[in-house]
């Protein structure tokens, strides 16, 4: 553009012709691909160039001698404002960014630096804001910011199922009652559950990176190890039966199973405990065996009597013809007697077999049974007070399921036999038997001891009532099975078996009940259960949520 030119058209180089160095620079302004205004000293509009008006659609006409607040959307405060005049006022250049309207009402975004102009005197004669569109930029921004909230959103769900997945995960490798292990691709293990510490008694740090065999004994490392490698090798899953070894040096049967992590060519390995199936295995095989051979030979003389009877009866007299019955009578018996021996060892063989337990806390076993029962309880708004001995231990070492099953069946029988509002105390407390029979401790609450109770320790429950109270003459048939006395008439529910099985429970692990109780006055039931030999000095007793297990 020539001088020529430029002085045809209002601007800058027609208001300051300072010659050819100033007409450069009106050039450049009004080419400048920035908003540019410059409005006197009390911020009047002088001036606009081209890209301003391009950019808001006001035109220098319209606006010369207003104040650029025309452009103001309602977003920058008037303290805002209020700081950036006293800024530029005080001769300082001001920085910042406006959201501002143009003239269809679009808004817009633009950055801008604003500065004071000076005379020869040091004097402000004019502002000159120097403006950019940033329209593009913010919306860019914000998209970044809303797309970085939706990610970090999603990386906080994703964090949370990913910790709810290992909360399940530990939850579960916690209450398995199986042994589980992770062993990594140098045969060491890596990771384990507490029952891989309960079933073979290391402790954690003699567990995690021992060898993968840990706790499997010397005759069957070797197929367990190939078992793990042909999983690794081949990627599909392996079963072994094997023996195994306890750090205290017993040995019991386990199946294991394994299976690869194809991620990272782990191996995961879950050790059951099978002794008790194998024991049934064995019992069964000797029955068979003593079946064939015991039962073989007085049947077979059955089969030579009765053959003999039928090819000679016409030959032999009546005399020996009752003998021959006698004989077959006689060989009957006997196998009736052997057939009943064998189910009474194979029984008693299977009782010695499931005798061995972990020590349990009967204290932890009672409040569990009576939370199980608090909604019943609470229908009648009854009151149930547990009252648990502290100075003595109440551990035994005993199956969890009979002990839970004998408190649930006479709490549950307390809660129904007595009426709405009614008061349930249960007690549990530890007490010693001398020689001579008599306790040793004493207990702040009253029950009666059973004759011949053996000499030993034993864990005391009591359950006792305010409720209807049995009559005496129903008192000594309580523990048959299907017997329900008075109730039978009545519309409280029940099968008659509860207190038979408490019984049966109680005589096979060597323990007692007595029932003290008055029809009209509630009843009363104390039972005494041998703490065995784990009650004595139990390092730590299973809890009620591992007896649940």
């Amino acid at each position: 553009m020539t001088a020529e030119s430029s002085r045809q058209q209002p601007g800058l180089h027609q208001d300051l012709p300072f010659g050819e160095t100033t007409l450069a620079l009106a050039k450049a302004v009004e080419q400048s691909s920035s908003s540019i205004v410059v409005t006197n000293a009390e911020g009047s509009i002088e001036y606009v160039n081209p890209k301003f008006t391009h950019l808001t659609g006001y035109t220098l006409a319209e606006i010369k001698g207003q104040t650029p607040r025309f452009l103001k959307s309602g977003h920058t405060s008037p303290e805002e404002y209020a700081e950036l005049w006293r800024t530029i006022t005080s001769g300082n250049e001001w920085h910042g960014e406006f959201l501002n309207r143009k003239k269809n009402g679009e808004l817009y975004w633009e950055q801008a630096s604003i500065s004071p102009v000076l005379d020869g005197e040091g004097r402000i004669t004019h502002f000159v804001a120097v403006k950019e569109d940033i329209t593009d930029r913010k919306r860019i921004e914000s998209d970044l910011a809303r797309l970085n909230q939706e990610l970090e959103a999603r990386v906080q769900e994703r964090t949370a199922q990913l910790q709810s997945a290992n909360q399940r995960i530990a939850a579960i490798l916690d209450s398995a009652s199986d042994a589980i292990l992770l062993i990594d691709t140098q045969d060491r293990i890596d990771l384990f559950n507490p029952a891989f510490s309960r079933m073979f008694g290391y402790r954690g740090d003699e567990i995690h990176g021992a060898a993968a065999g840990l706790g499997i004994s010397p005759d069957h490392i070797q197929e367990f190890l190939f078992a793990l490698r042909r999983t690794r090798t081949r990627g599909s899953a392996e079963y072994l039966e094997a023996r195994a070894r306890r750090k205290d040096g017993s040995d019991f049967d386990v199946s294991c199973a394994f299976g690869i992590v194809i991620h990272n060519g782990h191996i995961v390995c879950n050790i059951h405990d099978i002794t008790l199936i194998k024991e049934a295995e064995r019992l069964k095989d000797r029955f068979v065996s003593m079946v064939n051979h015991e039962l073989r030979t007085p049947l077979s003389a059955i089969v030579v009597i009765a053959e003999t009877l039928t090819n000679y009866y016409e030959r032999l007299s009546d005399d020996r013809r009752i003998g021959k019955i006698q004989q077959i009578v006689e060989q009957t018996h006997i196998m009736s007697e052997l057939v009943e021996g064998v189910l009474d060892m194979r029984r008693l063989a299977l009782q010695r077999a499931q005798r061995s337990y972990p020590a349990l806390d009967m204290c932890a076993v009672v409040r569990r049974t009576i939370a199980d029962l608090q909604m019943p309880s609470q229908e009648k708004r009854q009151e149930v007070t547990l009252v648990c001995i502290p100075e003595n231990p109440c551990i035994v070492q005993q199956d969890a399921t009979d002990m839970r099953q004998i408190w649930r069946n006479l709490i549950g029988n307390a809660i129904k036999y007595t009426p709405e509002d009614g008061h349930i105390t249960v007690r549990v407390g530890r007490m010693t038997i001398d020689a001579a029979g008599a306790p040793e401790d004493s207990l702040e609450w009253s029950f009666d001891m059973p004759a011949g109770l053996a000499q030993g320790s034993y864990v005391l429950g009591q359950v006792e009532d305010d409720g209807y109270g049995i009559p005496a003459e129903n008192q000594q048939h309580l523990f048959e099975r299907f017997y329900r006395g008075w109730a039978t008439a009545s519309h409280i529910p029940g099968t008659g078996l509860g207190l038979a099985l408490v019984k049966e429970i109680l005589d096979q692990c060597g323990g007692h009940i007595l029932v003290s109780s008055e029809l009209g006055h509630g009843s009363r039931f104390t039972f005494f259960v041998p703490v065995g030999e784990a009650g004595e000095a139990a390092e730590r007793p299973v809890s009620d949520e591992d007896a649940q297990s």
